[in-house]
């Protein structure tokens, strides 16, 4: 088996052997590598330099920041309308929601969603969905250090028991 880095390749391989994370239905299966790929190469490629000048302090006003600026907008914009009127993206959970909650969580984090409540209640409703996915005893920790690391601003993994091991 070749060596997965990339977190599309990875969760689509969870998702090739979990129908709990990719439907097998087709047309269920086609949307749901439609938003995983919108997550990364949509939305992900906008919000990926906005994060970075904010990680660095840069805010200088300039011509492509300024392009860099309305681009997460717009997309923001269509998540906000797309998730104003559904819990998740393709019907059930799914890998789709894993890729497009990391990636709008870390626009977030920058106060970047304040606008867009739609956005930040799916990630709140991911993050809550992981954390009931999660045995209750390992839930305070693994929650708190997250969170802890998060605000400081260190990657960071954290091992918890799942309640429910997928069925591969």
């Amino acid at each position: 088996m070749p060596y997965r880095v990339e977190s599309g390749a990875i969760l689509l391989h969870l998702g090739e052997r979990s129908e709990m994370l990719m439907p097998a239905d087709p047309r269920a299966r086609s949307e749901v590598i439609e938003w995983l790929f919108a997550a990364l190469n949509s939305v992900e490629m906008s919000s990926l330099p906005w994060s970075l000048f904010q990680f660095t302090g840069d805010t200088e006003d300039m011509p492509g920041r300024q392009m860099l600026d309305k681009l997460l907008s717009s997309r923001l914009h269509h998540m906000e309308s797309v998730l104003a009127e559904r819990e998740w993206l393709a019907g059930a959970f799914s890998i789709a929601d894993i890729a497009m909650a990391d990636v709008l969580r870390l626009v977030g984090r920058f106060d970047g969603m304040a606008e867009h409540s739609a956005c930040r209640d799916y990630v709140s409703r991911a993050i809550d969905d992981w954390v009931e996915r999660m045995r209750p005893e390992d839930r305070d920790r693994v929650v708190g250090f997250c969170v802890a690391q998060s605000k400081s601003g260190v990657d960071h993994e954290a091992d918890y028991r799942a309640l429910k091991a997928l069925r591969w």
